[in-house]
């Protein structure tokens, strides 16, 4: 066999491995929750108010359908973590 051939075969049976998810990033979390437990986590509701030089976002989390999670934050970014942030907290009390 050729070099390449067993470099290609050593790609395909390598193991998958998942890089660990940081403690603070609940958006990743929650995707991991909603693929173990197939149930829909979506952020539907995203808003800006305030300037242009000081904007405030705010996002919902949603998981089938129900409202778990309301944040706000200077970035959408952070206002879709802190939403995660406050729905992964209610999952956890359940």
């Amino acid at each position: 066999e050729s070099p390449s051939n067993v470099q290609a075969a050593g790609l395909m049976t390598s193991p998958v491995t998942l890089l660990p998810v940081p403690p603070n990033d609940y958006v990743s979390l929650l995707n991991i929750y909603s693929q173990k437990t197939l149930q829909i986590v979506d952020y539907p509701n995203k808003n800006r108010t305030g300037n242009a030089h000081a904007p405030m976002f705010s996002c919902s989390c949603t998981i089938s359908g129900s409202v778990y999670g309301i944040g706000t934050g200077a970035s959408l970014a952070a206002a879709k973590q802190a939403a995660a942030k406050q729905a992964f907290e209610k999952l956890k009390e359940e």
